[in-house]
């Protein structure tokens, strides 16, 4: 399991872990008021369900499939774009 957060180039935070589930929340200030940005992974040999949360207020963005699961926001947490590389089969199955 491997959660971070890249945030106006820097790591805000990054948590690995093989044998359980990482979780972090944290909060974006922005002129539009505080975004509460919570993340979660569940990996295969963590917990044996290969689970991806990505959450901005609530809203789930994480597509969800096994693998690396990524979004892309702006600094005040709107979504732009986001993928998942699927790291077990190979690197050429990519989701948007």
């Amino acid at each position: 399991s491997w959660a971070f957060m890249l945030y106006k180039n820097q790591f805000l935070m990054d948590h690995f872990s093989n044998v359980k589930s990482v979780r972090d929340s944290f909060s974006i200030d922005c002129n539009k008021g505080n975004k509460k940005v919570i993340l979660y992974s569940g990996a295969f040999l963590a917990n044996n369900e290969n689970k991806s949360s990505i959450k901005v207020n609530q809203r789930e963005y994480s597509i969800g499939h096994r693998g690396i699961n990524i979004i892309v926001t702006d600094t005040c947490g709107i979504m732009v774009d986001r993928v998942n590389v699927d790291s077990y089969l190979s690197d050429r199955y990519i989701y948007r």
